[in-house]
């Protein structure tokens, strides 16, 4: 079953913040268009469609994961297979992990491990990951050391400043998260989660410390998918 959403409609019922809290997350959703439409899809969802797909609270809250920050519908839809991949495999979420534009799309600690998640889509069953100017595959050891060295050194010290960038200012637990990854030389689980745009399909993979596939950890139909693509999809033609 598929539905259709207007989000700047919906968006229409949004009520005005009511304190400091809710004003300073009223300010982020004008600063971003597709978190504005994940905003006002959660707002639709909570009153009209949440009969329609199954687990909608976790639907929701994919759907914010996966637009905020994301520039494509092929990106969104693989941070959307993300999320459902570390619910699978029991992962949530450091709460000192922010999403910046050259990070990782996310990092986890499981078992007192550090994990860290890279998301693709594409239209095709492809399992490649990027690489760096210096040849490194993500996810692989070099690379990781390189970033947690910018991040422990020249990032370190703009902790508090305010920015514009994405994530905004950097926070000192932030950079705790990657002083961690410094003293541990760039060695931490890697896991690329590779979504099909076209029909739902997601495939798991563990890689090692150079960014080669090792094992498949999960394959799965992401759950909700013609719906997720739908709403998705509209939240870019907006």
């Amino acid at each position: 079953m598929t539905f259709t959403v207007n989000l700047a409609e919906v968006g229409k019922d949004l009520l005005p913040p009511s304190n400091a809290t809710q004003a300073q997350g009223a300010q982020q959703v004008r600063t971003h268009q597709a978190t504005a439409a994940a905003v006002s899809l959660i707002m639709a969802l909570s009153s009209k469609f949440r009969s329609i797909v199954t687990n909608p609270d976790d639907f929701v809250a994919d759907l914010k994961k996966a637009l905020t920050h994301s520039r494509s519908e092929s990106e969104a839809l693989g941070k959307a297979g993300l999320e459902q991949a570390k619910r699978k495999l029991g992962h949530q979420t450091d709460p000192r992990y922010t999403d910046r534009y050259h990070g990782p799309d996310d990092m986890t600690k499981k078992d007192n491990k550090l994990t860290e998640w890279e998301a693709k889509g594409n239209k095709t069953d492809s399992t490649a990951v990027a690489k760096d100017k210096q040849g490194n595959l993500q996810g692989s050891r070099d690379k990781n050391l390189l970033r947690a060295k910018k991040m422990a050194t020249e990032k370190a010290k703009k902790v508090g400043l305010a920015s514009q960038r994405q994530g905004g200012a950097y926070t000192q637990a932030e950079i705790d998260l990657w002083d961690e990854v410094f003293d541990n030389e760039g060695e931490k689980q890697h896991i690329s989660v590779h979504a099909n745009t076209d029909t739902g399909q997601v495939k798991v993979y563990e890689r090692d410390h150079d960014g080669n596939i090792t094992r498949t950890l999960e394959e799965f139909r992401m759950n909700n998918f013609d719906e997720m693509k739908q709403v998705i999809g509209e939240a870019f033609t907006k």
